[in-house]
């Protein structure tokens, strides 16, 4: 840090949430040590709603508005594809900005969210796998917006790949939120994200796989969210989390 922001930090107060752009503040940053009581961010980080609900819901909306607007035809129009195109994005979108954890973790964990009780290899480990659900999703986007009617089987086994992907990390959202943290209005951003992702790949399964390769892909979604909660209930680590340490204050 430079002498100018060396005396920025200095005069914020301990718990202050003020942006750590471009630069943490040592106690934001990864390598701080990480099991210290004292460096522990709080869970809601000051972008932690615009970033997880906020931004994927305007995308979502705005998805939804094209194809009302621009839709080739009645069929595209057609209130499975509104809703096709608005799920797709809201995946799309929050999966996007979501695997940025992974190669910034100091900066999400001083941003969007803190500690949560997890290890930040963790953390990093779902960043990873959240890009490779948009990865898997990407060229959807193309057919969410044009209303398509027909669909690949190549690219619905890739969409229900992804899925299986995304339910077994929201899986893990739907125990550390409640169970874990004790925060479940947290739960929200995955909540939805499981909804999108869940309405999206039914419609894209539909018009590109068979019946039986649909509920398969469902089964394994469902295997999937509750690995990932057995997973996240033994991988959690309450001396991580800062909401566990405030409500042994309380």
């Amino acid at each position: 840090l430079n002498s100018a922001q060396t005396r920025r930090w200095a005069s914020l107060p301990p718990d202050s949430s003020a942006l750590c752009w471009p630069l943490p503040p040592p106690r934001c940053s990864a390598m701080a040590p990480e099991r210290e009581e004292a460096s522990l961010r709080p869970v809601f980080g000051p972008y932690y709603w615009p970033v997880m609900v906020a931004f994927p819901s305007f995308c979502a909306a705005g998805a939804g508005a094209w194809l009302a607007a621009r839709g080739a035809s009645e069929a595209a129009r057609g209130p499975h594809a509104l809703v096709a195109a608005a799920t797709e994005a809201y995946v799309l979108s929050l999966f996007s900005v979501a695997c940025l954890q992974a190669p910034f973790y100091g900066h999400w964990r001083c941003l969007v969210e803190g500690d949560l009780g997890m290890a930040p290899w963790i953390h990093r480990c779902a960043g990873v796998l959240e890009f490779f659900v948009v990865l898997l999703r990407s060229g959807l986007a193309r057919h969410s917006l044009a209303g398509t009617q027909e669909l690949d089987n190549a690219v619905a086994t890739r969409c229900g790949l992804a899925h299986f992907l995304a339910t077994g990390l929201m899986g893990g959202a739907l125990w550390t939120w409640p169970f874990g943290a004790k925060l479940p209005r947290g739960l929200l951003p995955g909540a939805l994200a499981l909804l999108s992702s869940g309405l999206a790949t039914d419609r894209w399964l539909r018009l590109g796989a068979s019946g039986k390769e649909r509920l398969l892909w469902h089964g394994a979604a469902l295997g999937a969210a509750l690995v990932g909660m057995a997973s996240a209930a033994m991988l959690f680590d309450p001396t991580r989390c800062s909401a566990c340490r405030e409500s042994r204050r309380d």
